[in-house]
């Protein structure tokens, strides 16, 4: 488990992390401004876009910044910091690729869902310790995302804390939308003719950390 006390200097500062298991090494930058503010460099960002089937009219952008992303099977790495984004904007006309669009997003606590908004309900902040475990998903209680042309601010507040993660590179999402789907709320029976159709089942892991597959 990686913790950082309270900078009270006044002044920022900044460490190389390294962390290594057998042959394999992966760094991270990690700077702190002083009275507790944590500043935080992700060198990944990835996720899907999911079209706008549930939330019609406005894209979602499901997205996350790490420094080490997720394992082949979709669960968290040990020693990792995550932050996961449920973001909702235009609706994207590209195929494969989804980039996320530029714009400021508010944060909603109300959940509504509203384009240029980034929901309470399912985003939020966890480290994950030595064997990948972590603790409950800790909530932003306010904030604002920014995407400008490849770079991505998010700033944030958790538990009392101001987190800024800075993002630049590839802001592309996989295209999540399928070629056909059929989606339900399950808040009711739901009917479709899927006669000319085939069905695929897959186990993703907990890609996105609910706590079950």
């Amino acid at each position: 488990e990686l913790g950082i006390a309270t900078n009270t200097t006044g002044a920022a500062r900044q460490t190389v992390v390294t962390i290594g298991y057998g042959e394999a090494t992966a760094t991270t930058t990690l700077r702190q401004a002083g009275d507790g503010e944590i500043l935080f460099e992700a060198p990944m960002l990835s996720g899907e876009y999911l079209g706008d089937a549930l939330t019609p009219g406005v894209g979602n952008y499901w997205f996350f910044l790490t420094d080490r992303g997720f394992s082949d099977d979709g669960n968290s790495l040990p020693n990792t910091t995550y932050y996961r984004i449920d973001a909702y904007g235009p609706i994207s006309t590209a195929v494969d690729y989804i980039p996320l669009p530029n714009g400021t997003y508010r944060y909603d606590t109300e959940n509504t869902y509203d384009e240029w908004t980034f929901t309470a309900e399912y985003s939020g902040f966890w480290v994950t310790d030595v064997n990948g475990r972590r603790d409950d998903i800790a909530p932003f209680e306010e904030g604002i995302l920014i995407v400008e042309d490849g770079k991505v601010t998010l700033k944030v507040k958790v538990a009392g804390e101001s987190h800024t993660v800075v993002y630049n590179g590839n802001v592309a999402l996989t295209d999540g939308r399928g070629t056909v789907s059929v989606y339900s709320t399950l808040d009711g029976d739901y009917e479709a003719d899927l006669s000319d159709h085939y069905m695929v089942y897959a186990c993703e892991g907990d890609y996105y950390d609910f706590g079950y597959y």
